[in-house]
């Protein structure tokens, strides 16, 4: 947590997309590192896909 005079020095949006971005495409690049990401990516489409239709006072 950053004090409140310095939370100019937080990094924005826009900078933590671009750093995951860049981490996925290195690591996309690498065969085993591929291969976990695609389970993660797909586990992550299951659950996105269960929790469709729902409503968030039902996740509660």
């Amino acid at each position: 947590m950053l004090a409140p005079n310095r939370t100019s020095d937080a990094p924005s949006l826009q900078d933590i997309v671009n750093v995951a971005l860049k981490r996925l495409i290195s690591d996309w690049q690498d065969d085993e590192k591929q291969n976990l990401l695609r389970n993660e990516l797909l586990e992550q489409r299951r659950a996105a896909r269960s929790n469709m239709g729902r409503r968030k006072s039902e996740d509660s």
